[in-house]
């Protein structure tokens, strides 16, 4: 019989009874069947024939009859639709839209079929494949279905340009674009601080006795010895305890890992973005990463941005970029480490890894793995110029990890202050310790130092930065301090002794901040060298001889001796006139035309160099010493005239006697004859001989 409507007519005959004809007035009519001879039913329903024996606990119509079934839907198989027996989410979700139950079914055409498709793999993927087990018998409306059907997959019922799709947690799902100041504003962030149960009691249908179930899921730390806070959880389609173990497990890890919401406003850029998408997020307000730029320039492995941000050598440091997508729309995203060029803030970076970056590109920096918030889109809601507002949660990747406890992080960053950054280690380049090294201190001694000189790898921007060293004496256990020092590349430590030998190692300081010692430098103090003068000039006077020493070093130090005969070097020190110590000697009160004999050493506080020897005889300028002596000749004085040379010399040796001092002197041809002895009144002019 084809399928249709029918009107059925009864006409009433005669009726018997006992073998009496009678007539009856009322008629009930309880039920009509149809019986089928022939081959099996091929329609689209499932006959079912039931043989019962009548008890007294069975009789009539049975009430309640429960059948387990399996449907048998549309499955993609990545080219065509096959009819197939299958209990997953994804494929009960595309008919609960699509099949002939559905009194205006959608076209596959306005289906998001790569979406599901992607699902249902999700779906058999889980270590107790997500199934969906129910029987939709009530009144409700398709979308109710849908999302009944979705929750049973862990996803949620999703409508993206005029098309039905899925959206799911699946911690794979790539990462499309990056959220920060420098592309969106109105950021801000609530989180729920929920006093969770100790577990939850996750009800089921225990496909067995086809009744309801429960399967305890503990929250980790708890078990049935200490829980005492419950809560139940009821599931629909779920017909395994393995799947409510689950369910329970997925839905207590999001409570505590996706405690968090984010919200902010963006341009035209959200356009990239779909609900469940990953982004990575960014804010440094709520101390999350470090700062964000545009890449300003490029050279090589070295980025400049437009913007200066910290750098320390206290942890390392890592980046994000964020470029143009590729030609088939796939978003740009790479991360590498990098390292600064300058300690405490700058804009210079160097790429560990050799990375595609160009100018413009977004920059997301901060501590490495830490430079953003691996977050998930949960609403778009849309506004106008085709800006869009924003809400988010933590991506959470390892929300399936059910091996691991939980534990939220919520991606805080604390900036080091200025004054709280280590600085780098200072290495040092030269010691010296030497007589280039020693001072020169203002009464013409030497005072032995030690000089370092030193350099950072990296540049330092830090404004209290000071470089402090120590120093001992090989073998000894005790260091000494000198400084700190503000930072010039070089320093000096005194109270060092000669002829030993140091060790050094410097550190750097920002306020209470140390770096670690330097490596260790070792020298041998020598102190001040001291070496035989290398010539000395002589200006010769008639009362008066001037050395000038020079040697290696200017600025240097001499020892004088005077002796009026020639001696040996050796003999020097206790047979001749120590007269003084300095850079020059101004020798006075000289006889004229007198032979001297000189000897000189170089001089420091601690040693002395070997003698230089040099004569020098004062000149005899007979106006000079005339002009020396004034006055008249008292009695008291004689004057001898002696022959000089030959009989042709036109010189006459004078001397004047006095009784206790004799004064020689040379007089000029002018005088030829004895001057009488006759006492003299002489005067002694200033620099003059005095007779």
């Amino acid at each position: 019989m084809p399928k249709g409507q029918y009107d059925v007519r009864v006409t009433r005959v005669r009726s018997y009874h006992g073998g009496v004809q009678a007539i009856y007035t009322d008629c009930q009519w309880s039920v009509l069947r149809s019986v089928q001879d022939g081959p099996a039913y091929t329609g689209n329903h499932v006959l079912m024939a039931l043989r019962i024996r009548a008890t007294d606990q069975l009789n009539g119509v049975i009430d309640q009859l429960r059948i387990r079934t399996q449907a048998v839907l549309r499955v993609w198989d990545g080219s065509a639709w096959v009819m197939q027996a299958t209990n997953n989410p994804g494929w009960a979700y595309i008919d609960a839209m699509t099949g002939q139950q559905v009194g205006n079914p959608i076209g596959d055409g306005r289906l998001h079929l790569e979406d599901i498709v992607n699902w249902a793999a999700f779906c058999d993927a889980h270590a107790s494949p997500l199934e969906y087990h129910h029987v939709h018998d009530g009144d409700e409306t398709v979308l109710d279905r849908a999302r009944s059907i979705a929750a049973a997959g862990q996803g949620s019922f999703a409508f993206r340009d005029g098309k039905f799709g899925i959206v799911f947690d699946d911690p794979n799902t790539p990462i499309v674009q990056a959220i920060t100041p420098r592309n969106a504003s109105g950021f801000s962030s609530s989180i729920q601080y929920k006093d969770l149960p100790h577990g939850i009691r996750v009800k089921y249908v225990d496909p067995d006795i086809w009744s309801d179930a429960e399967r305890i899921v503990y929250r980790d730390g708890y078990d049935e010895s200490n829980a005492t806070r419950f809560e139940d959880f009821q599931l629909q389609g779920v017909a395994s305890s393995e799947e409510a173990w689950d369910h329970g497990n997925y839905h207590l890890r999001q409570a505590i890992l996706r405690p968090e919401t984010f919200k902010a406003s963006m341009d035209w850029e959200n356009l990239a973005i779909v609900r469940g998408n990953r982004v990575l997020y960014q804010y440094d307000a709520i101390l999350v990463g470090l700062g964000s730029a545009r890449v300003k320039s490029v050279s090589g492995t070295t980025i400049v941005l437009d913007e200066r941000l910290e750098y320390t050598e206290q942890r390392a440091y890592g980046i994000s970029v964020r470029g143009v997508d590729d030609a088939a729309g796939k978003a740009k995203l790479i991360a590498t480490q990098v390292t600064g060029a300058e300690i405490g803030e700058t804009d210079t970076f160097t790429t560990v890894d050799s990375i595609d970056v160009e100018v413009g590109d977004l920059v997301i920096y901060g501590v490495m793995g830490k430079e953003s918030i691996d977050a998930k889109v949960t609403r778009i809601e849309p506004n106008e110029d085709f800006g869009a507002d924003l809400t988010l949660v933590n991506a959470a990747p390892d929300i399936y990890d059910y091996t691991t406890a939980p534990v939220f992080d919520p991606g805080i960053t604390n900036p080091i202050p200025p004054d709280r950054v280590r600085p780098p280690v200072p290495h040092i380049t030269s010691v010296r310790g030497d007589e280039t090294a020693a001072q020169h201190n203002q009464d013409g001694s030497f005072t032995t130092l030690i000089r370092v000189a030193y350099a950072f790898n990296t540049q330092v921007g830090l404004p209290n930065l000071q470089v402090e060293a120590r120093y001992r004496v090989v073998g000894s256990d005790e260091w000494e301090h000198a400084g700190p020092f503000t930072t010039s590349g070089n320093l000096t430590i005194r109270d060092v002794d000669e002829e030993l030998d140091y060790e050094i190692q410097l550190r750097a300081l920002n306020g209470s901040m140390a770096s670690v010692w330097s490596q260790t430098a070792t020298l041998t103090v020598t102190g001040q060298a001291v070496q035989v003068p290398q010539s000395i000039e002589v200006q010769r006077g008639n009362f008066s001889i001037t050395l000038i020493p020079r040697g290696l070093y200017s600025g240097a130090q001499y020892e004088f001796f005077r002796s009026s005969a020639p001696l040996a070097l050796g003999d020097v020190e206790t047979n001749a006139q120590r007269l003084s110590v300095g850079a020059v000697l101004v020798d006075t009160d000289l006889m004229p035309d007198t032979t001297y004999y000189y000897y000189v050493r170089q001089w420091t506080v601690s040693r002395v160099s070997a003698f230089a020897a040099v004569e020098a005889t004062t000149r005899n300028d007979p106006s000079a010493v005339i002009s020396n002596i004034s006055g008249e000749i008292h009695e008291g004085f004689s004057i001898q005239r002696c022959a000089s040379g030959s009989s042709r010399s036109a010189s006459t040796r004078i001397r004047l006697r006095r009784p206790r001092r004799i004064w020689p002197m040379r007089l000029s041809d002018w005088m030829t004859g004895l001057i009488p002895s006759r006492a003299i009144s002489t005067t002694r002019r200033p620099g003059s001989m005095v007779a």
